[in-house]
């Protein structure tokens, strides 16, 4: 269990208007004192409603920024509507492949999947003189 919980936001706000201490807290919520320091600092005085709403928005802006940009984004449109392939681009442009699938599959680079070159076929003809092995 490593993020507080909306109910235990609401016991910390009950035990600050009750006049309890950190580590009276930290002993009954079963969490670190520092923890529970770190929660009272949210906001002055403690709500937990408040509280709550702050490590949303702070948990929602944690991780990887992406590299994607306006740019970046025409870039990469441009050169889709080109029929070139993610894989190209990727190698043209020094990215990975896989973050250009996610940011077509999350709607970050508005095009279609449907829409990029197709993989893996290929036509070959066979001649006849090559169904038989000469020996």
């Amino acid at each position: 269990m490593s993020s507080i919980t909306y109910s235990e936001r609401i016991k910390i706000e009950t035990f600050c208007e009750l006049g309890l201490s950190n580590i009276q807290m930290s002993n009954r919520l079963k969490r670190s004192p520092a923890t529970i320091s770190y929660e009272l600092a949210r906001c002055e005085p403690y709500q937990a409603e408040v509280a709550q709403t702050d490590a949303e928005y702070k948990r929602s802006r944690c991780g990887r920024k992406t590299k994607l940009n306006d740019k970046l984004r025409q870039i990469i449109l441009n050169h889709l509507r080109l029929s070139w392939s993610p894989e190209m681009i990727a190698h043209e442009f020094k990215l990975a492949t896989k973050s250009i699938y996610n940011w077509l599959n999350q709607g970050e680079i508005e095009f279609s999947l449907n829409d990029l070159p197709e993989h893996g076929f290929l036509s070959l003809t066979i001649w006849p003189e090559q169904l038989y092995f000469n020996a």
